[in-house]
């Protein structure tokens, strides 16, 4: 959207939700079922797809991270460069 409609509001909000979904990327659990995964909701009693990892929501995770590091089609603006370069806040609530 960046690229496209030529407004760097988008490539930001792009970098902030990804800073989200890091910070609910589960890559410690020592169950394979749900190591990697991204739940249905947060928190993951939630109303949407309660107490599930959504394979196609992983995968789309992914492809927004893969995309990035790739150099996607919108640029990196200075406020999205600091925010991608700390790290993602603390969890609170339980562990899946």
């Amino acid at each position: 959207m960046a690229a496209l409609k030529g407004n760097a509001r988008f490539a930001e909000a792009a970098d902030l939700a990804n800073r989200y979904l890091m910070a609910r990327h589960d890559i410690s659990s020592p169950s394979p079922y749900i190591r990697g995964g991204l739940a249905g909701s947060w928190p993951v009693w939630g109303g949407y797809e309660r107490f599930r990892v959504l394979s196609w929501a992983t995968k789309f995770f992914s492809d927004a991270l893969l995309a990035r590091a790739g150099g996607a089609p919108w640029s990196i603006e200075p406020k999205a460069a600091q925010a991608l370069s700390t790290p993602p806040p603390e969890r609170k609530g339980p562990k899946c």
